[in-house]
């Protein structure tokens, strides 16, 4: 379920205004056409191919060349989907205009070369308006070449002119290089109308990781499916598609989402089937989604999992996630949401078999835990075990309770990878929900976790728990931080939550659950009293909830806040009520770190109340939500 979601990163379509320098470029004319009427070879430096306005004309093959007397370009260095490319520095300019539409590819490999960087723009509009096509770092993925070569594909149209821009890593890297173009003629779909009956309907296929031997490839829509062909997966092709491209129509269509950069660059979207040890394709594979050498987004799927469904659907909700560019999504505390929002989608699609959600265990094995805690963002001394690490997934959950119990917009969750918002992905649910409501929400997600996942199905809780007593460490599973009996409220109990386990006080926007074993009819009654301050400082905020285990099925009731931070509640329970849970929800305006708030419960029981005596003290007349919740 592993998966890596690129930084969200601006890949400009051309360079915005604000980043050109108008008097450099009006320098650069004039000083070109000044060599232009001298007749000279060279350009505004002096050396042609040091500035945009007077490249070098590129051939097909190798161009050598040297920029040891080369200056840096003041244009901005931008790697788009690449990141850090480098500075480009000395950098050289190569013009190119193809008389074919066709496949580029463009290196700078050569063994006694220096680390090089890479941007080609498409040069339709000039120096001043340089539309980006593709970039690259450093790769070394070859040994015949320097250790940090550049290297990338791209479909050109026939009668555009390409400028390419080769450069250092660092400010005042140069010297001896060798550029290479190699072109394949063949249709590019982004250049045609599409009204046009002989327009090609395919995208152009490119195998980022070459093996030896032989091997296959069909495509379908967006994607190109590849497999060692020494296997014979041609029959599994069909399935695959079918669940790919429904993953990609209700991502696009229904919930906002974006494509990856591939087929925006005319070419197909990688996925390939892998056999382990034995096939020729690069050793460590496993199942999710990466970044090819060429900065572009790929899929491996393990030999089995490539036709179970349910990982198709997880697999293939992060391939429309990749491209996402909300700020808020850049911190590491946002990270949970990338995982827990495709096993989210993953589960609506199956919402009702028992494998729908297996990591829920996760969930009620330590709610202690912050919302957002997930594979690199623990506190210090957390468990690196099954139940803190499959967590993220297991927040599926929560995503489930709001759209399919709740009613929350399914596109609430979905928009924000796209909408530009900088609030982080547990902020944003706050902000679009509304904070009162996503609070009251989140309090009866953790109740109703406490209930027994009773929003879930019989199988569902049952195949949960199995995958807990199967691979999670029962030393590692605390569900309550603190489990007592009625008997030991009578006179009065008082509990604070300790800063460690089994007592660990919640952190943000997580619970704490204290069970109440019980044999006989009485009233209870509750006073809960929060800390104004979290452990660093942040305001706390609180809900409470009780859960009552009927033989009917579970009744759960909020406690009433009575000013600030400071809740009560009574309640009435008969002989045949065998628990009772108290539900302490921390759900402050805080949407970082690890943080813990404090707070004292006090309890108490009467084994001697009757209903009435509850009611006449009003604390149930109507300040006080009561439901049952039945399977």
């Amino acid at each position: 379920m592993s998966s890596t979601l690129s930084s969200p990163k601006t890949r400009p379509d051309a360079l915005s205004p604000s980043l050109r320098n108008p008097s450099r470029r009006i320098l650069a004319v004039v000083a070109a056409l000044a060599w232009i009427v001298a007749g000279a070879g060279a350009a505004p430096g002096g050396v042609q191919g040091d500035d945009c306005a007077s490249p070098l004309s590129a051939q097909l093959g190798d161009n050598a060349f040297d920029t040891s007397e080369f200056t840096n370009s003041a244009l901005p260095v931008d790697g788009g989907d690449c990141g850090d490319i480098g500075a480009l520095g000395q950098d050289i300019w190569f013009s190119h205009t193809f008389v074919s539409d066709g496949l580029v590819k463009v290196s700078t490999c050569d063994p006694d070369s220096f680390f090089t960087g890479l941007m080609v723009y498409d040069a339709t509009g000039g120096c001043g308006s340089l539309d980006f096509v593709v970039s690259s770092g450093f790769v070394d993925f070859d040994e015949d070449c320097q250790g940090g070569h550049s290297e990338n594909y791209f479909v050109a149209t026939a009668g555009t002119e390409y400028l390419i821009r080769v450069g250092g890593a660092d400010p005042d890297e140069g010297g001896p290089g060798t550029l290479n173009l190699s072109f394949t003629p063949q249709p590019n779909p982004c250049d045609c109308d599409p009204g046009d009956s002989q327009c090609p309907t395919e995208f152009v296929a490119v195998n980022a990781f070459p093996i030896p031997g032989s091997i296959e490839m069909a495509t379908d829509g967006i994607y190109a499916i590849w497999w060692d062909g020494d296997f014979d997966h041609a029959a599994d092709t069909q399935a695959m598609f079918s669940r790919l491209n429904q993953v990609r129509a209700n991502s696009l269509n229904q919930l906002g989402m974006k494509d990856p950069p591939n087929p925006g660059q005319c070419l197909y979207y990688n996925v390939y089937i892998h056999q382990g040890p034995d096939d020729e394709f690069p050793n460590g594979w496993a199942n999710g989604q990466g970044t090819d050498p060429y900065c572009r987004p790929y899929l491996t799927l393990p030999v089995g999992a490539h036709l179970d469904e349910n990982n198709l659907d997880h697999e293939g909700f992060h391939i429309f996630q990749y491209s996402a560019d909300s700020p808020g999504l850049v911190p590491e505390d946002a990270g949970w949401y990338i995982e827990s929002s495709a096993q989210w989608y993953a589960a609506t699609q199956i919402p009702g078999e028992d494998n729908a959600f297996i990591e829920a265990g996760a969930i009620i094995g330590n709610p202690h835990l912050a919302l957002w805690h997930s594979f690199s963002n623990e506190a210090p001394g957390d468990p690196l075990d099954w139940l803190h690490q499959v967590r993220q997934y297991g927040l599926h959950t929560l995503l489930f309770y709001l759209t399919d119990i709740r009613g929350v917009e399914s596109s609430f969750l979905t928009e924000l990878f796209y909408n530009g918002t900088p609030r982080t992905p547990q902020e944003e649910l706050s902000f679009r929900i509304g904070a009162p409501a996503y609070r009251r929400l989140f309090a009866d997600w953790a109740a109703e976790n406490t209930a027994g996942l009773i929003y879930l199905t019989p199988g569902q809780v049952e195949r949960a728990l199995a995958e807990v007593e199967n691979v999670g460490d029962p030393n590692n599973f605390n569900p309550y931080v603190a489990d007592v009996t009625a008997s030991d409220l009578e006179g009065g109990w008082t509990f604070t939550p300790c800063p460690e386990l089994p007592c660990h006080r919640p952190r943000s926007w997580a619970y704490n659950a204290i069970r109440i074993a019980n044999e006989t009819s009485g009233a209870f009654t509750f006073q809960l009293v929060g800390d104004l301050l979290g452990s660093d400082g942040a305001l706390s905020r609180f809900e409470g909830r009780v859960v009552l285990m009927e033989p009917d099925g579970p009744r759960i009731e909020s406690m009433t806040r009575t000013g600030g931070q400071n809740f009560t509640h009574t309640t009435f329970v008969d002989a045949d009520v065998s628990e009772v849970f108290v539900v302490v929800v921390t759900t402050p305006e805080h949407y970082l770190g690890n943080q813990t708030y404090g707070y004292t419960l006090q309890g108490g029981f009467d084994p001697n109340a009757v209903p009435s005596m509850i009611f006449q003290d009003g604390f149930e007349s109507g300040d006080t939500a009561r439901w049952s919740v039945t399977q």
